[in-house]
């Protein structure tokens, strides 16, 4: 149970991808810890003229119509990520979103099925998530949040300055500060089965409480194509179609 929690996705990247976001996107949702603050919260009110639902920054990136293929393991046990692009949009507080579709399977059994809604901000290239809608295996709600909704801010998922050493928060409350993510590389080279990748992204991203550390590999260009993870255990691109 706890691998599939742990890999319960963006995302990211977020994770992905979902990024992925691919799995260390917390979600949102009522929380009893989530009150860091005595008095009101502020919430995040973003300009809907400033993104747009094309998500083509370079290193995080997604082409609609693309359908990619994630496999490996965490180090104990078997993980699959099917991720989607169909074109669809999603409007989140007046922001017109991509939807990407990710799948999460750890032990060969269906853990997640997540609809990201990203957007980029058409001036500095940052790239947001705005909400996501996570079902369980049984259909299920399994974390679903919304930027105005039940969040009052979104994921940042990649930064506005791509350059070694730039820091940045993919994860939204109640975990938003528990985590950090921090660009360590640029330029390395990373091969995968479908395709090698000469301008790659090294993302170090680090769950402080929990002490642990996930390295994530976007390829300038494509996007996300991989991740390891500190204490053993890799997943890796597989399969590309469409990009």
């Amino acid at each position: 149970m706890t691998s599939k929690l742990f890999f319960r996705s963006l995302a990211v990247a977020a994770l992905l991808s979902a990024l992925v976001v691919f799995g260390w996107v917390a979600c949102g949702g009522d929380d009893d810890d989530d009150d860091d603050d005595d008095g009101e919260e502020e919430i995040y009110d973003p300009e809907p003229d400033d993104f747009v639902s094309d998500i083509d920054s370079g290193y995080f990136m997604f082409v609609v119509g693309s359908h990619l293929k994630f496999d490996g393991t965490d180090g104990v046990s078997p993980v699959y990520i099917d991720q989607t692009v169909p074109g669809d949009t999603e409007t989140v507080t007046d922001i017109e979103c991509l939807v990407v579709v990710q799948e999460l399977w750890v032990d060969n059994e269906l853990v997640t099925t997540t609809r990201n809604f990203f957007a980029q901000n058409w001036k500095s290239k940052e790239i947001m998530l705005f909400g996501q809608d996570v079902e369980d295996a049984d259909g299920g709600d399994a974390g679903s949040w919304r930027l105005g909704d039940n969040q009052p801010v979104p994921g940042s998922v990649w930064p506005a300055d791509v350059e070694v050493g730039a820091q940045f928060s993919p994860w939204v409350k109640p975990n938003f500060n528990r985590y950090q993510a921090e660009i360590t590389d640029l330029g390395i080279s990373r091969d995968t089965p479908p395709r090698d990748f000469d301008d790659v992204a090294e993302v170090e991203e680090r769950d402080l409480e929990n002490d642990r550390t996930r390295t994530a590999y976007y390829a300038n260009g494509f996007g996300l194509i991989g991740f390891t993870f500190d204490g053993g255990g890799a997943v890796t691109l597989v399969s590309i179609e469409g990009q």
